[in-house]
């Protein structure tokens, strides 16, 4: 019976050896230690960009982002649209995100991942598209779950995710943070977008609501806005910036441990915030726009609002 000898190459040396262990790449224990401090220019398979790598790793990718977004691509696909950006810039449509994230968005703790829930799928899909053109250039997919509330009933969950190290520090920057339900606090949120922001904020976790009243005169409706979140310390700041900027305040009302609503519900103090948010806006949830427009007429007999070009106007009633 005749021996098969095999030989290889040695990763370091190239020169010929016949391995005692299979697996074994290096001649001696001196070309391993060696090939350790020895380096070599890679392509990353992502991002198609040279990269210098240690021979012994076997590294293929420039960073674990882009491995993660290689293999991702080919499980699930998702469209690059243009490169990422560079420099995060504020607008009206960064603002109005700031305020979605800050309600129903989580900064992962130990990855720069940002995730967005909603059981509003257009909406969703708007963020993510304002998303892909401000900062990341890449569209991902919109992941559904079926979950169950309180009260036992099924509901499906939309949930969008994306990864930026760049946008992900800047939140930082800005005031949010992990676990940010019960931590929440001031924002450094510029005073010309704060607008975006609060409508972003009333999006997320906020709703228009009317109460009914009656009295000698007859039944009267009232609306009135509200906020809901785990940080009385972040509804204390709303409230803060909305009487500084627009001269209205609202209450903050403790519901039960850890659930703090923040109330507007004078019609001058509504009618202003409404006036506020939605002036020239082209990024709103229309299902709490449509759910505004019933109960608006409600508010004051003096004001009434239009609809041009998809805003709302404010104007005298003729």
């Amino acid at each position: 019976m005749t021996v098969k000898i095999v030989k290889r190459y040695c990763d370091y040396c190239k020169k010929s050896y016949t391995p005692t262990i299979e697996t074994r790449n290096f001649c001696t224990h001196e070309c391993f230690i060696k090939s350790t401090k020895k380096r070599e220019i890679n392509i990353c398979p992502w991002c198609n960009k040279p990269f210098e790598a240690r021979i012994c790793d076997s590294q293929k990718f420039c960073s674990i982002s882009h491995k993660a977004f290689y293999y991702s691509y080919k499980k699930y696909g998702f469209e690059i649209v243009k490169e990422e950006a560079s420099v995060i810039t504020w607008c009206r449509k960064l603002g109005y995100i700031i305020g979605i994230i800050a309600t129903d968005g989580t900064l992962h703790k130990n990855r720069h991942l940002i995730k967005i829930s909603s059981n509003d799928f257009d909406l969703l899909m708007e963020i993510r598209d304002i998303i892909c053109d401000l900062i990341t250039g890449r569209k991902l997919k919109i992941v559904s779950n079926k979950k169950i509330n309180e009260n036992g009933k099924t509901f499906i969950n939309y949930t969008y995710s994306f990864t930026s190290e760049l946008f992900y520090n800047f939140c930082l920057n800005i005031g949010l943070t992990h676990n940010k339900s019960l931590t929440l606090g001031h924002l450094q949120i510029p005073k010309i977008y704060f607008s975006d922001f609060l409508r972003g904020t009333i999006d997320g976790d906020g709703n228009y609501n009317t109460l009914k009243r009656y009295s000698k005169n007859g039944e009267k409706n009232y609306i009135y806005i509200r906020i809901f979140t785990g940080s009385r310390a972040f509804v204390e700041w709303i409230n803060a910036m909305c009487l500084e900027y627009l001269n209205v305040c609202g209450v903050i009302v403790q519901e039960r441990l850890q659930k703090f609503v923040l109330i507007w519900g004078r019609g001058h103090d509504v009618d202003k915030i409404l006036s506020y948010i939605y002036s020239n806006c082209d990024t709103y949830l229309e299902r709490k726009w449509l759910q505004l427009q019933i109960s608006r007429p409600f508010l004051n007999d003096n004001y009434k609002f239009i609809c041009n070009n998809d805003n709302p106007i404010k104007c005298n009633k003729e």
